[in-house]
């Protein structure tokens, strides 16, 4: 593993989506496809909009959300909140069962 310290968030979020561009191509022409967890908060977002911007095998990409809250889609907290989806997202029985013992 590498760790690198970049001086700031957009630089990071820059760096991220240029490593993230290439392995997409590369899961891609080896596997036919790209699976990749991001979890919540705002950090993935910036990558996110980087990423936008690069030519990317997008058809390749499959992209799961996981967190560890489990709030209400438009709850202050819910990490879908800034990009909300075209669909409405399906949960796990156990995500279900989750959220209606924490109510």
């Amino acid at each position: 593993m590498r760790i690198h310290v970049l001086s700031t968030p957009d630089i990071a979020a820059e760096r991220a989506a240029d490593w993230l561009r290439t392995e997409i191509g590369r899961a891609g022409a080896q596997r036919g496809r790209c699976l990749i967890a991001l979890s919540g908060g705002r950090t993935p977002w910036r990558m996110l909009r980087e990423l936008r911007r690069l030519r990317v095998h997008w058809h390749d990409l499959q992209v799961f959300q996981v967190d560890e809250r489990v709030v209400p889609m438009d709850a202050q907290a819910a990490q879908l909140a800034e990009h909300p989806p075209k669909t409405t997202p399906t949960c796990s029985a156990n995500t279900a069962e989750r959220r209606r013992h924490s109510t």
